[in-house]
């Protein structure tokens, strides 16, 4: 028996559907893979869209926190990137494995 419930999950209360999962990965790779050349405001609502489909993962956002800096929205950057690392602290992994965890904890830092 646990001594107390791991943050993640919702406190191991959600469920993320296989579906879910599956859209929330298309819509990340459809901006992160470079295939194809997307605005900026569609770039945020495929990551927006990510985010929404997996609030579990918190690549979507470190990656949004990068676009919004070049739009200049700072404040808006420095929101999504701290949200993003409260997830890759939380669960203390990356979902995104092309880069090390530490890589995403730097580049959220940034």
């Amino acid at each position: 028996q646990l001594s107390s419930v791991p943050r993640v999950f919702h406190g191991c209360t959600a469920v993320l559907t296989k579906q879910a999962e599956e859209a929330a990965v298309d819509a990340y790779w459809s901006i992160v893979s470079g295939a194809v050349t997307a605005s900026a405001e569609d770039q945020l609502k495929k990551l927006d869209e990510a985010s929404e489909l997996n609030p579990f993962v918190g690549e979507p956002h470190i990656v949004k926190a990068q676009v919004l800096i070049q739009k200049g929205d700072y404040e808006g950057a420095g929101a999504a990137a701290k949200r993003g690392l409260e997830i890759l602290y939380e669960w203390s992994t990356n979902w995104d494995k092309r880069m090390p965890f530490r890589a995403w904890v730097a580049w959220g830092r940034c």
